[in-house]
């Protein structure tokens, strides 16, 4: 295990090759998440550690100038660090030493700090300020789904600091609590227009398939099936049962000889909960015939898409 002491002799030891990777604070949004236990944090920060110290298979440094450490409160992990030297940050464009700590509470991640040995607190407002735009409420610099936020301060250490935390609407001001509200009204409302988008789309894709008939009959057009390998000899055509459109996928499992053996409708793609046309779907998936494939896996799973259109 790597062990980081604050020593002119370590830094001297770090490699000054930076990567252009983004390794800041609010990168961890997708890995390292508020509320992690202990263990998955150690062993995420071990990892991104691991993957660049060493050399790669032709001989090439990775990098080398990250190093992190552990600290232990009555035998149990209360602080995860990971220390980077001279680290380009792309999303602010500079190269920064830092370290950011994990801070362990009652055996989950509580808050984040990372902290700058050479770039001041005034610089970091002004770059978050860029970056993060109208997420911006007076001093406090939101994630997207403004579940997290960071603030920035000048620690008793006299480090700049950023401190990542949960948001808690109790712990903050009135005024600021208003501004967030009107700020996830409106991520609410854009969500919803890109839901309104993405169903107009998937409208039109079903008019095109209507338009062009590619399989024809009764304002039922069956769409294409992915089943790796094989090739459909007979798929039936499900009865239409109504004067409704929509979009059924049914997941199939297949055995050697090409025969559907098992049919669940209403998987991912889909987009009707009408019970008739997810019924017709999976009755019309059952008939299903495909090429017998002796290699093929005893129980072959995959899709066949039934497109639901009124002529």
């Amino acid at each position: 295990m790597a062990h980081y002491k604050k020593t002119t002799t370590m830094k001297q030891k770090l490699t000054l090759i930076a990567f252009l990777v983004f390794l800041f604070t609010t990168s961890f949004e997708q890995t390292i998440e508020i509320g992690q236990k202990a263990g998955e944090v150690k062993q995420l920060v071990e990892w991104t550690t691991r993957t660049q110290t060493g050399y790669d298979s032709f001989g090439n440094s990775k990098g080398n100038n990250v190093v992190w450490d552990m600290k232990y409160f009555d035998g149990e992990i209360s602080e995860v660090i990971q220390c980077y030297s001279k680290q380009f940050l792309i999303d602010f464009m500079i190269s920064a030493d830092f370290c950011t700590h994990y801070i362990i509470e009652s055996g989950k991640l509580s808050y984040i700090l990372t902290q700058y040995e050479d770039v001041p607190v005034s610089k970091l407002k002004e770059l978050f300020a860029k970056f993060y735009r109208d997420r911006k409420v007076e001093d406090l610099y939101f994630s997207e789904d403004f579940k997290n936020y960071s603030k920035i301060y000048l620690h008793e250490n006299g480090l700049a600091t950023v401190e990542y935390v949960a948001t808690n609407l109790n712990d903050l001001p009135a005024s600021i609590k208003e501004e967030i509200n009107k700020k996830l009204n409106k991520y609410e409302e854009a969500k919803q227009q890109r839901l309104i988008a993405e169903g107009k789309e998937e409208h039109e894709q079903v008019a095109q398939n209507r338009a062009k008939n590619a399989y024809g009959g009764s304002g039922i057009s069956k769409g294409p099936y992915n089943l790796n390998g094989r090739s459909g000899l007979s798929l039936p055509k499900p009865c239409y049962p109504g004067n409704e459109e929509g979009i059924v996928v049914v997941q199939v499992t297949v055995d050697k000889n090409g025969t559907v053996t098992k049919a669940e409708p209403g998987v991912k793609g889909s987009n009707t909960a009408n019970s008739e046309l997810i019924s017709a779907a999976r009755k019309a998936a059952l008939q299903a015939k495909f090429n017998a494939n002796k290699d093929a896996p005893a129980f072959q799973v995959g899709t066949i898409t039934y497109r639901f259109v009124i002529d």
